[in-house]
């Protein structure tokens, strides 16, 4: 399909300007920080949740927004007519099936709300971006990636979770079937976590000999050093920020793989015991003389800085290269056009994992 083509496909208007359209009661599934995005952005838009429930067997009396939470059961018996938003994401296959079924019986969205960073992927947004949207896409090597992209941008306009729920591609797929992991001797892991993806990136390159992970969580980077102690390469951990360059930064430090980077450094306020200054520092400099063959990179939305940080490897070596695109709003297009930059010579892949919403998106830079 051409690009042309695709725009054909486009709906006339957005999730959101839906929303605010609609007579319809609109309920809203599961709690939390998701939930609270969806309800600001929807509160811009003078639209109010008229209820909100969980599965039957987590209710508890809870409530949320001043709203006492529901089952599913009293949701039915409340409302004749309704949508169902979710707010929560999974890659739990019992509860991602679960929510496909439910879509199947009542008009139900997953609303499209950014990790990282500000706005909506509406179709303001994707008009002002048009152009980089259509270089993008014309930059991927194969079929598979153009309809993965597709399908992404249409979940993102209209919330229909259909569209995320076909041309998965698991991780051990990725390696085994796109990457060229045989000819690696030394690799880098960029946003390490637990040290889980240092472990598949050694059990999934037959040939590697050493793995730099850098993780700024120092729980996390403790976690690194006893999870990779029985691995059959050399691990080389680093407790730093990767970053376009050595610096001070302002980390949100939750111990899990939200962590994530909030700025410059500065000092945090008092009282504010989940934010740190970090040490950030670029791949470049942190990797000295080794040859890098290939390069992860998952910082929770701070992709963009941690790639021109391995502009000097990029330049020297020419790695092949596993993105996270997903955080931010323009993360499909904007790293795409960043990487096809740094590497004009690879061929560009994009695949993602079967979850909802739209996470789990990789962005693949290949000999």
């Amino acid at each position: 399909m051409s690009f042309s083509e695709f725009e054909k496909s486009l709906p006339q208007y957005d999730l959101w300007e839906y929303l605010k359209n609609t007579d319809k009661s609109i309920v809203m599934y599961g709690m939390g920080n998701g939930a609270d995005k969806i309800i600001c952005e929807l509160d811009k838009i003078g639209v109010t949740v008229a209820d909100f429930f969980a599965s039957d067997g987590f209710v508890r009396g809870q409530c949320f927004h001043e709203k006492k939470v529901l089952s599913f059961g009293e949701i039915k018996e409340k409302y004749n007519d309704f949508i169902i938003l979710v707010s929560f994401g999974s890659e739990r296959e019992e509860v991602v099936n679960f929510i496909e079924k439910m879509s199947f019986e009542y008009e139900l969205y997953l609303p499209d709300v950014p990790v990282a960073g500000e706005g909506l992927f509406n179709l303001d947004f994707y008009h002002e971006n048009r152009e980089k949207i259509k270089k993008a896409y014309e930059l991927f090597a194969d079929e598979k990636s153009k309809k993965c992209f597709e399908n992404i941008i249409l979940y993102k306009l209209t919330g229909k979770i259909g569209y995320l729920l076909c041309e998965n591609e698991s991780d051990e797929e990725i390696y085994a079937n796109i990457l060229n992991t045989t000819n690696y001797k030394v690799a880098a892991d960029l946003g390490a976590y637990n040290g889980d993806s240092t472990v598949f990136i050694s059990a999934n390159s037959t040939n590697l000999e050493k793995i730099i992970a850098i993780e700024p969580d120092r729980k996390n980077y403790a976690k690194i050093l006893r999870n990779t102690e029985n691995i059959k390469v050399v691990v080389e951990a680093h407790n730093l920020c990767a970053w376009s360059e050595r610096t001070a930064l302002s980390f949100d430090r939750g111990g899990n793989r939200n962590s994530s980077v909030s700025g410059i450094g500065h000092t945090p306020s008092i009282g504010d015991t989940k934010k740190e200054i970090v040490t950030g520092d670029a791949l470049d400099n942190i990797a000295g003389t080794n040859k890098i063959d290939f390069i992860k990179i998952d910082v929770e939305g701070a992709e963009a800085e941690a790639i021109k940080g391995c502009n000097k490897i990029m330049s020297r070596y020419a790695p092949e290269m596993h993105i996270s695109a997903y955080h931010r709003n323009g993360d499909i297009f904007e790293l795409t056009i960043l990487i096809n930059s740094l590497l004009p010579e690879h061929k560009l892949y994009l695949r993602r994992k079967r979850c909802l919403p739209a996470w789990e998106i990789s962005l693949l830079a290949v000999k």
